[in-house]
C-alpha cells in the first residue's frame, strides 16, 4: 500500500497564486487565487507584511464557520 505524502502549500506573492503540491514534487494538486499584505512582504514582527519563508500550520481557525466569515 503507497501512503499519500502530506502536500504542501506554495504562496506566490508575485502572482499572488497559492498553490498545493506534492511533498517533495512539483506535482500540482490545486492552485487558488490569493490576497497578501497591502504592505509587501517582510519578516518584521508587527509590520502587517506577509511573512516570509517555510512556515507550519499549527491551526485553523474558523474552520467549519460560513463561507466568508471573518
Amino acid at each position: 500500500m503507497q501512503l499519500m505524502s502530506r502536500p504542501e502549500i506554495h504562496v506566490s506573492i508575485d502572482q499572488q497564486i497559492l498553490e498545493l503540491r506534492e511533498q517533495g514534487s512539483e506535482k500540482l494538486l490545486a492552485r487558488w487565487p490569493v490576497s497578501t499584505a497591502l504592505k509587501g512582504a517582510g519578516n518584521a514582527e508587527g509590520s502587517n507584511q506577509t511573512p516570509l519563508g517555510r512556515h507550519r500550520v499549527r491551526a485553523r481557525i474558523g474552520a467549519g464557520q460560513p463561507i466568508n466569515t471573518v
